[in-house]
């Protein structure tokens, strides 16, 4: 089977404009902040990522469930959040706390994806 000579070099027919003549297909997404509230985001998303990751190192210490409500209070609507804290109450056998994060979880879930509430 023959090949064209685009298909056997691997390459653009214009490489100068590759690229270029692919941006009309970039998603463009604006999320109503400039550079540094989105700066300021990323910096607290890291900062509960660390939270989360020492409240693990410190299961079953005193410390971890402090780490896990200072982590919510950071970001409520975080999923990662919500559902560190459900585990460490399901697990600490709190089983009402539990339900209460899961409550929030579901509901949260719910309004990303536009459910219908009720």
């Amino acid at each position: 089977m023959a090949l064209g000579l685009l298909e056997q070099d691997g390459r653009s027919a214009c490489p100068e404009h590759a690229v270029a003549h692919f941006s009309h297909l970039q998603a463009r997404v604006d999320l109503g902040c400039d550079a540094l509230q989105f700066a300021l985001l990323f910096q607290l998303r890291d900062e509960v990522a660390q939270m989360l990751d020492a409240a693990a190192e410190s299961y079953g210490e005193e410390g971890a469930e402090m780490l896990l409500l200072h982590a919510f209070l950071r970001q409520p609507s975080s999923l990662s959040v919500l559902v560190a804290l459900y585990r460490y109450y399901f697990y600490q056998h709190r089983l009402r706390d539990a339900l209460v994060v899961a409550d929030r979880a579901m509901q949260e879930t719910g309004w990303r994806l536009a459910l219908p509430s009720g």
